[in-house]
């Protein structure tokens, strides 16, 4: 394999990758603080820059484990089990 099929294959999987430990806790961290239903485009602006697809398939993988729930099409929000296990509570404390 030459040198420039290498970069592109390497470009073009750059966003197809696996979250680690911490990119997933990132992603739980920011379900819990958000305020209201937050969409894939919202975690890929906030969070972390990563292809839908593979956005996606986290998300439901907190869904079947109750870390999340799916409101709507795209419109994802933490569970109380999540807030509590995450310590953290529905309201803001000055």
């Amino acid at each position: 394999m030459n040198t420039r099929t290498k970069q592109q294959k390497q470009s073009t999987c750059k966003h197809f990758k696996k979250f680690t430990f911490d990119d997933q806790l990132n992603i739980l961290l920011f379900a819990c603080y958000a305020t209201e239903p937050f969409s894939i485009q919202d975690i890929q602006d906030a969070v972390i820059d990563a292809h839908k697809a593979t956005i996606h398939s986290q998300l439901q993988n907190f869904v079947e484990q109750r870390y999340l729930e799916k409101i709507a099409d795209n419109k994802y929000r933490a569970t109380l089990y999540a807030k509590d296990i995450m310590n953290v509570k529905g309201v803001l404390i000055a």
